[in-house]
């Protein structure tokens, strides 16, 4: 990734955010060292008017309710003035039972009406497979301009070699990425 960065953001509209421009493989370390929130790009539109050109307007909202996903909602919810479409996606990786996938049904209806109570029109949805993959595939379905996913340091063991979830999504995705730590 190029080493200089650019922040957006910081009034009454959006939260604060840096944008770096995507290069190679990412890692948690480098997304990590921005200090905040990070906007990854393709290479060439790291100068861009995100904010004019509506990035933010059909969010893909990828959650798993970790401490990260509930504050990338947050993040959603400070900007709000600027989505008019929100996808909330889980991607479920493992078998679950039928108790555990009502659960997620839960709180997926759950956040949805979090959403609607801020006055973000917002839907929610399920998907199956490979995390990184499905969430691309969910983005690319609903037509979204950008993705907002919670950033963690914590690697499981297949992480270390793949990279986790969330930097695959970022390395791979042809849309902005948003992601908060």
């Amino acid at each position: 990734m190029d080493g200089k960065d650019t922040d957006y953001g910081g009034n009454m509209d959006i939260p604060s955010f840096r944008v770096l421009e995507r290069e190679g493989k990412l890692s948690v370390g480098n997304l990590a060292s921005a200090g905040g929130p990070v906007l990854v790009v393709n290479k060439g539109q790291k100068d861009l008017d995100f904010v004019a050109k509506g990035v933010f307007e059909r969010i893909l909202f990828t959650t798993d309710w970790s401490p990260t996903s509930l504050r990338a909602l947050e993040y959603i919810l400070g900007f709000k003035k600027l989505v008019k479409e929100l996808d909330i996606v889980n991607v479920i990786y493992d078998k679950l039972t039928v108790r555990a996938i009502r659960e997620l049904k839960k709180r997926l209806i759950e956040t949805r009406a979090r959403c609607l109570d801020e006055d973000i029109e917002a839907e929610y949805h399920l998907y199956a497979g490979e995390t990184a993959s499905e969430i691309i595939l969910a983005a690319e379905e609903y037509d979204s301009t950008a993705i907002v996913m919670g950033l963690t340091r914590r690697q499981r063991f297949r992480d270390i070699f793949r990279g986790t979830p969330s930097c695959r999504v970022a390395s791979r995705a042809s849309l902005p990425t948003l992601m908060v730590p």
